[in-house]
C-alpha cells in the first residue's frame, strides 16, 4: 500500500473510532523512524516533534514545526548577529557617503584638500627639522663645555649633565616625530585616495574626466 494512501486509511479508521469522533482535535506527527502516528495527545516523548493538528474533519488547522536544537539555535543567533553587523556597515557607509558629497563639490575639491593637508604635515616637518638643527649645535657645544671641564680635571655640575641628556632625549623625540609625520602624510594619500574613488562612484564620474592624483 503507498504511504499517502496508508495514512489516509490509518486517520480514516482513527476518526471512526469513539474515541477519536468525541476528541476535538486531532494531532499527526512522524517519529524518528518514519512512522505516522495520530492521537489526540502528544506523548510527552514526541512534545518536540514536528506535528499536525487536525479538527473533527481531519482538516489540519496548524502546524507546529520540531523543537529547534541548541546548535541549530546558536546558528540563527549568529546568522542574526552577522545581518546586523552587515546592516550597521551599510547605515555607516550610507553616513559616510552623506558627508562625502556635502563637503566636497567636485573631484578638484578632494585633491585641492589633500595637497593642502599634506603642505600642513610638510610645514611641520620643515620646522622641526630646524629644531633639529638648533638641538644639535646645543649639543655639540654643551659637549665641548662637558670635556674642557674633564680636561682641566673640574667637576662637571649633575644639572648640566641631565641639560645634555635631556637635549639628546629631545633630539630623540624630534626625529621620532618626523618619522610619525611622514607615516601621516601616507595615511592622508591613502585616506582620499578612497574619498576620491567613492566621490566619483557616488557621482558617476569617468576616473579619467578629472585629474589624476
Amino acid at each position: 500500500m503507498y504511504p499517502k494512501l496508508k495514512s489516509a486509511v490509518i486517520l480514516t479508521a482513527l476518526l471512526l473510532l469513539p474515541a477519536a469522533a468525541g476528541a476535538e482535535r486531532l494531532f499527526r506527527w512522524v517519529d524518528k523512524e518514519g512512522r505516522v502516528h495520530y492521537s489526540d495527545k502528544v506523548p510527552v516523548e514526541h512534545k518536540d516533534s514536528a506535528r499536525s493538528e487536525l479538527n473533527k474533519r481531519g482538516i489540519k488547522i496548524r502546524q507546529t514545526e520540531a523543537a529547534k536544537t541548541a546548535e541549530q539555535i546558536a546558528k540563527e543567533k549568529e546568522l542574526a548577529r552577522l545581518r546586523a553587523e552587515q546592516q550597521r556597515l551599510i547605515e555607516e557607509q550610507r553616513a559616510k557617503d552623506r558627508v562625502l558629497l556635502r563637503t566636497f563639490r567636485s573631484s578638484d575639491d578632494i585633491l585641492m584638500t589633500r595637497d593642502g593637508t599634506l603642505t600642513a604635515i610638510d610645514t611641520s616637518i620643515q620646522i622641526t627639522r630646524s629644531n633639529i638643527r638648533r638641538l644639535k649645535l646645543k649639543l655639540t657645544d654643551m659637549q665641548k663645555r662637558a670635556a674642557n671641564l674633564e680636561r682641566q680635571g673640574k667637576r662637571i655640575a649633575k644639572n648640566f649633565l641631565k641639560d645634555i641628556e635631556g637635549t639628546r632625549q629631545q633630539l630623540k623625540d624630534s626625529y621620532a616625530t618626523i618619522i610619525r609625520k611622514e607615516q601621516d602624510k601616507e595615511q592622508v594619500r591613502i585616506k582620499y585616495a578612497a574619498d576620491l574613488a567613492r566621490f566619483r562612484d557616488l557621482k558617476n564620474l569617468n576616473p579619467d574626466a578629472d585629474q589624476q592624483a
